[in-house]
């Protein structure tokens, strides 16, 4: 049973069984396979679903026997490329969590997370309480390479405030505890999350909750992933959000993007997830001749 409690957890302590349940596997497999059926005939995918039954059973046995143990994971271009078996399992894992997080509203203003409207959503949300003209100052940031800045214990410790079935926490730290296979040069990654991975937008939304928990209530809060509006209708909580943003920052072990910070009048102009936006509404996308960067933290 989901507990709606902000100390409790939201997922099941037998989630593995879920996660590792026949149905399941078949449907983040199917994702999975419908995502590389074009990619080169050597990929690992053909391999996967050629022998996908015998493959599953072995993934099932080792799930449910905390045995399971991922790939390194092959670099290219920056973004990791999992094997087909792991993708299949972290997609698994994020189906079932993605699933328990639509029942409680915990994450509603995590914007990024499946069913939750995205951008588009995220956008149309600010616009309205902008319009609403209850509102007069704004935060806009982000964190400083978050997903290379990740500190993996504070990971954990973040994830087990609301996952308690140790043996998907122990995949999860695998997961960021991983080793990175650059041309047959290993490397042991000790900071940072994966880009690329279906796990990871959910990790950015639990690394972040915290901040989300401390936001007072007479704000109007949005976050996208890293990205995060806060708008005020006094300059005292204006201040007040300030101060708690410093807070679990440094609790987290984040640094924000100063050249991505913006803190003043909303009257003044804004940018946030690639539009433009003052205290008339939204003004429309940001042109890419504009330069997006430098944006100055305005103390009014």
């Amino acid at each position: 049973m989901l507990e709606l409690h902000k100390s409790k957890k939201i997922f099941k302590t037998n989630l593995i069984s879920t996660i590792a349940a026949t149905q399941n596997l078949n449907e983040a497999f199917n994702a999975v396979y419908n995502n590389r059926k074009k990619y080169h005939h050597n990929n690992d995918i053909w391999h996967l679903s050629s022998n996908w039954l015998s493959h599953r059973k072995q993934i099932q046995n080792d799930m449910l026997n905390g045995t399971y143990h991922l790939e390194p994971v092959s670099i290219k271009h920056i973004k990791g490329n999992w094997c087909a078996k792991d993708t299949v399992v972290l997609r698994a894992i994020l189906n079932v969590l993605n699933r328990s997080l639509k029942q409680t509203d915990l994450f509603n203003n995590v914007y990024h997370l499946i069913g939750n409207g995205g951008v588009k959503k995220a956008t149309t949300d600010a616009k309205t309480a902008i319009d609403s003209k209850s509102y007069r100052h704004l935060i806009k940031s982000d964190v400083a390479s978050f997903y290379a800045s990740t500190n993996h214990s504070v990971l954990l410790k973040e994830c087990k405030k609301y996952i308690k079935d140790k043996k998907i926490l122990q995949i999860i730290k695998q997961y960021a505890n991983r080793l990175e296979d650059y041309n047959g040069e290993y490397i042991h990654i000790t900071q940072g999350i994966s880009k690329g991975c279906p796990l990871s937008p959910l990790m950015g939304a639990i690394m972040l909750k915290s901040l989300d928990n401390k936001m007072p209530e007479n704000v109007k809060y949005i976050r996208f992933m890293d990205d995060w509006l806060i708008l005020t209708k006094t300059k005292s909580v204006l201040r007040k959000c300030v101060k708690i943003m410093h807070r679990v920052m440094k609790g987290l072990k984040y640094k924000l993007a100063l050249d991505k910070t913006f803190i003043g009048k909303i009257s003044r102009g804004f940018r946030f997830l690639g539009q433009r936006f003052d205290d008339t509404g939204l003004l429309g996308p940001i042109n890419k001749t504009m330069k997006t960067n430098g944006i100055n933290v305005i103390n009014n």
